[in-house]
């Protein structure tokens, strides 16, 4: 007692009277008529016209709302950057202003604040283009921006070939490895799977490699590879390790980047070794080339259709003229 029904969409048509007087609108509005209705329809085989004024009715109900979200946003632009009271009102000139400050202020309809709106964001955009966006395509931001629009694709995918090149190492006297033979153990560990390729031997001496391992399926989240330093023929045995998260290298924004690592004695990677590793990380040559065809075949497509569009554009206009 005392408490209360919330309304929603599955209360519609209960507690409803419906009589003699009930239009057919009225009906169709709630729950159960509609229910009832149809099923009488469908009993006389004419069901496809009710089903119709109910799927036009609830596309009419959503047309209604959805014009009143775009009136909304068109609204909360014009009070944000065109109203002069606005947080960070824009440029424009008078003719654009007085068109869409009227539209808004007289209750225009929605194609004509629509259609002054776009006569602002054309002349901002213009502005743009001749000031903020060449000094935009001079600065260091615009360098990055290329090279992260290069990798774009690769950043999208879940798993990626990588070349991991082990190029040499920096040994001091303290590592205890000097004058053996020795080697880097490179795995590839991601959602409990490890992938293992090693270098060949070199005398620790010079730690020159300069070998590259591919990975044919290399995630770039949640994976880490890790190196070991090892030395011995027969019997194997590490004596550094060194940690690489992959995100690091998705994070750097480029194709090929240069890490120093510092290989350390420990599990837990307080106690250096004495050796730092250099290793360079970059996406295979064949996966970008794959990406730049795409990319051109994309971009050929695009300017065809856009020549073809053109081309009846030209063909309409020449036809009117005559």
């Amino acid at each position: 007692v005392g408490s209360r029904l919330k309304t929603s969409r599955s209360m519609e048509g209960l507690g409803v009277n419906l009589d003699a007087k009930s239009s057919l609108r009225e009906v169709i509005g709630t729950k159960l008529g509609l229910k009832y209705l149809k099923r009488f329809s469908a009993s006389e085989h004419s069901d496809e016209n009710v089903r119709f004024l109910e799927e036009a009715h609830a596309f009419h109900q959503s047309s209604i709302q959805k014009i009143q979200e775009i009136m909304l946003q068109a609204r909360s632009i014009y009070d944000r950057y065109i109203n002069t009271t606005g947080e960070r009102p824009v440029n424009l000139s008078s003719g654009a202003f007085n068109a869409v400050q009227n539209s808004f202020l007289n209750g225009g309809n929605v194609e004509e604040m629509l259609s002054n709106l776009e006569r602002c964001e054309k002349e901002v955009q213009y502005m743009v283009e001749r000031d903020t966006f060449k000094r935009f395509k001079q600065d260091i931001a615009w360098d990055k921006c290329t090279r992260m629009a290069a990798i774009s694709k690769l950043v999208a995918l879940d798993e990626v070939p990588l070349d991991v090149e082990v190029q040499g190492a920096v040994m001091t006297s303290h590592a205890n490895a000097q004058g053996r033979n020795v080697f880097v153990k490179v795995h590839l560990v991601s959602n409990g799977k490890t992938e293992t390729q090693k270098t060949s031997a070199c005398n620790a001496s010079k730690c020159a490699w300069f070998q590259i391992l591919r990975f044919k399926s290399a995630p770039l989240k949640n994976a880490s590879l890790i190196f070991e330093l090892g030395t011995g023929v027969i019997m194997c045995r590490t004596i550094g390790k060194a940690v690489l998260p992959l995100h690091k290298f998705q994070e750097s924004g480029s194709l090929s980047e240069v890490f120093h690592l510092e290989f350390t004695k420990d599990k837990d990677g307080k106690v250096k070794l004495g050796c730092q590793l250099d290793v360079a990380i970059s996406y295979c040559q064949e996966i970008l080339d794959q990406i730049r065809n795409q990319n051109k075949e994309i971009v050929s497509g695009a300017n065809k259709e856009e020549n073809k569009q053109q081309h009846m554009e030209k063909i309409e206009e020449d036809s009117k003229i005559k």
